[in-house]
């Protein structure tokens, strides 16, 4: 492809780091009583630790863990003007994990390359009693500590009889780390809210949402108040409480030829009283509306490669694929991994200008609600601020409790959905850069690259969707970014928005690519789905320039042509 590869700033940079407001949220542990069912799972870990039921022909268990997740959902969801449901669930889901063998070697040991380990993607979970009932709940945990024994008993088999079977070893690191124990209770989060008014105002929204060329129009309320409970066979027990509320604002019609556009704006908020008021839901459907508008009309881009703006939130979730999930500790132990960045700690692998930090204990980033925000991992490790590049040079990985050669200890990064094993993931990846240039200086430097690669135009990101990576060796390692507005920048002045596009690349070189960024840093929320299941993230960047990015047509756009036009981009 003939990129350009550059680490070094463009001129006219600032040599200040832009003011960044960050918050972490004050613990408040004081007169919080644990709820009995620590007490019940306490007992229950105890007895099975100490129990003769274990098969004398086996290995006992060495590490036993409870986790308990109590969950409380409210949906609303209203369509065109009209209520369209209103749903509220209650759970309780129980997580049991059963480690045999020791931590050097256990039935979670990895599999060599050439096995699959298929049969760890299902989901393992069980229901257990909403009651206060001790026995009740006792019967539910030992029914599925006994069915995880078993299920654990059949991986050590597995895992002995592959690392006989391999012409190589790879039991050189740990398969596991033990803690000493933690104590934390946090109080559980009120459910409670008023749904007769958000009824109300998701009707209103809806309806003023279904106008101009829209042909669907849909807003909705989700509310999720999550306590959770963590038991271990080191003694340790947490409990967590947290609460979020999603406010989804989402319109859409077809194209003249056949394309489904869709235009969403969500809010994310700690509760639903800090969610937008009626006039700012009203402004962002107005704005919603007029880039529909706008991309109803808009021409399909042709592929291309040059240079790139992407604005914050674009940035954001392109440094999540690209770099936040080759950065998970795990996949430098992996086998099938591509392993970009293994042996590359203490290396310049990007701009001696940009440095990138994952902090979960952070809830705000510029005021902005941080969705991946937690205290405690999933595996009773304290969230922590990890530092990943420090100007430019690659300095650790994300880690959970399963070491790699390259860090033997966990820094609060092991996450997963309940039912599935815990690796280390990202939560909330921020980063900052000390050298910067206005928005108005970025286009300047894209034009400058324009020109200087002799292109027709440059492009400019300015909102995004979400996006996809590959990171195992049998497939090609790539990342795609899905935009949902783009821009054609030409030299003239002209700002032509496309739409049907796509960013791909691969790790090393679009990350090489990254020339100057910009003074205001954007927050994306979102769920991230990986090995381990679905969990919230949060990632923040400033804007960023690319000396070389490639854009492809996505799935969904038909290869009609359509003419071009010409408008405004008016900060959208």
């Amino acid at each position: 492809m003939g990129c350009r590869q550059t680490s070094k700033p463009l001129r006219d940079m600032r040599t200040t780091a832009p003011s960044v407001f960050l918050s972490t949220e004050a613990l408040s542990i004081e007169n919080v009583s644990p709820d009995p069912l620590i007490d019940i799972l306490a007992t229950e870990n105890k007895r099975w630790m100490n129990s003769k039921e274990t098969s004398p022909s086996y290995p006992p268990i060495y590490y036993l863990a409870y986790r308990v997740q109590d969950r409380d959902t409210v949906s609303i969801v209203a369509e065109d003007g009209t209520l369209h449901s209103k749903d509220t669930h209650q759970a309780r889901t129980l997580d049991t994990e059963v480690r045999v063998g020791q931590p050097s070697f256990d039935n979670r040991h990895p599999l060599h390359k050439d096995s699959l380990r298929f049969l760890d993607s299902i989901p393992k979970t069980d229901r257990i009693a909403q009651t206060s009932d001790p026995s009740a709940i006792a019967h539910h945990v030992w029914l599925a500590t006994d069915r995880r024994y078993r299920e654990a008993l059949q991986q050590w088999q597995r895992v002995q009889t592959n690392q006989a079977l391999a012409e190589t070893s790879n039991n050189n690191v740990a398969d596991f780390t033990l803690r000493e124990p933690v104590f934390f209770i946090e109080a559980q989060k009120d459910t409670t809210f008023d749904h007769n008014i958000w009824m109300t105002r998701l009707k209103t929204c809806s309806l003023r949402s279904k106008k101009h060329v829209a042909t669907r129009a849909t807003c909705s309320l989700e509310v999720i108040t999550t306590t959770k409970f963590f038991v271990n066979s080191e003694n340790s027990k947490i409990q967590t409480s947290s609460r979020r509320a999603l406010l989804t604002i989402s319109v859409g019609v077809k194209t003249p030829d056949g394309t489904p556009l869709t235009r969403t704006n969500t809010f994310f908020a700690e509760h639903p009283s800090q969610l937008p008021k009626p006039q700012a839901i009203n402004t962002a459907i107005d704005t919603l509306h007029q880039q529909l508008n706008m991309l109803h009309d808009a021409p399909i881009a042709a592929p291309y490669s040059g240079p790139v703006i992407l604005q914050g939130r674009a940035a954001a979730v392109f440094l999540h694929e690209v770099f936040g999930h080759r950065i998970e500790g795990h996949r430098q132990k992996n086998e099938s991994s591509g392993q970009t960045f293994s042996a590359k700690i203490g290396q310049k692998i990007m701009p001696d200008w940009l440095t990138i930090r994952d902090d979960p204990t952070l809830t705000t980033i510029n005021r902005m609600f941080l969705s991946g925000h937690y205290r405690y991992d999933d595996e009773g490790v304290a969230a922590s601020s990890v530092t990943l590049v420090n100007h430019g040079i690659l300095k650790q990985f994300l880690m959970s409790r399963t070491p790699i050669p390259q860090h033997q200890t966990s820094n609060g990064h092991g996450r997963h959905s309940l039912g599935l094993p815990v690796v280390s993931r990202q939560g909330v990846l921020y980063a900052v850069a000390t050298q910067t240039v206005p928005d108005k200086q970025l286009k300047k430097l894209l034009l400058e690259q324009v020109l200087k690669q002799k292109k027709t135009y440059g492009m400019l990101v300015t909102d995004i969707k979400g996006g996809i990576t590959q990171t195992t060796r049998f497939d090609s390692q790539s990342f795609k970014v899905n935009p949902s507005l783009v821009y054609q920048i030409y030299p003239d002045g002209r700002e032509v928005l496309v739409r049907g596009i796509d960013l791909e690349g691969t790790p090393l070189i679009a990350l090489g690519s990254i020339i100057a960024a910009g003074q205001n840093t954007e927050v994306f929320n979102g769920v991230c789905g990986a090995e381990s299941g679905w969990v919230p993230v949060s990632a923040a960047s400033p804007s960023l320039l690319l000396n070389q990015i490639e854009i492809t047509r996505d799935s969904q756009t038909s290869f009609v042509q359509t003419p071009s036009s010409s408008i405004n981009n008016n900060d959208l």
